[in-house]
């Protein structure tokens, strides 16, 4: 047909925690790789998540949206407390459950 459109199912797999790593500092602005907060920290969204780009794409946003993870305009970094993530997000263990709080609560 004249302007139909080939379609292609691309499979993604779940990140390893070096990729998610690097996601949250990209994501963040971190330059070092070696950054050992920010190991922790994708630890934590790795737990959360187990890789999955969309989950944690979202996981990281709903950090920020409830001022967990936020940047300090007087050092020019961004800032977070990881027993505060922890404890406000140890409800649930999956971000998927996470989500739906998320949702309800935004309702």
């Amino acid at each position: 047909k004249k302007g139909a459109l080939d379609l292609v199912d691309l499979e993604l797999g779940n990140l390893s925690l070096p990729a998610v790593h690097a996601l949250v500092n990209e994501v963040l602005r971190i330059d070092d790789d070696t950054n050992t907060r920010s190991k922790s920290l994708a630890q934590m969204c790795m737990n959360k998540t187990h890789g999955n780009v969309f989950f944690l794409l979202h996981f990281l946003m709903m950090l920020s949206e409830n001022d967990l993870v936020k940047f300090n305009f007087g050092t020019m970094q961004w800032e977070w407390n990881e027993e505060d993530i922890e404890q406000r997000t140890q409800a649930t263990d999956n971000v998927v459950d996470l989500l739906q709080t998320e949702m309800k609560r935004q309702l």
